[in-house]
């Protein structure tokens, strides 16, 4: 059995810039939900701004065609409810244009 997941959070994690939707087109939905993780991850450290890596996260997830409602619980942290905020506020930003 192959870890999608953990291969997708590895190359978010050394993405400098995220992958168009066209591109991750033929990798499984772990593998996108991993990718979007690390890349956050790598985003976050590197700006030093979670909330931000969380909205750009709603955006991939959007984009990936993938569920907010998985993905949003990643963000959720008992101390500090904000990133959560900016990813449902990322994933539904292109409902509302």
């Amino acid at each position: 059995m192959q870890n999608h997941f953990g291969k997708g959070l590895m190359a978010g994690l050394r993405a400098d810039n995220a992958k168009p939707a066209e591109a991750l087109s033929k990798f499984c939905s772990d593998y996108k939900r991993g990718f979007i993780l690390g890349y956050a991850h790598h985003l976050a450290e590197s700006s030093g701004d979670e909330n931000q890596a969380a909205f750009k996260a709603g955006l991939l997830c959007r984009a990936y065609g993938l569920s907010g409602e998985l993905m949003e619980e990643f963000f959720s942290d008992s101390a500090n409810t904000l990133p959560r905020k900016f990813f449902s506020v990322g994933y539904n930003q292109t409902l509302q244009r």
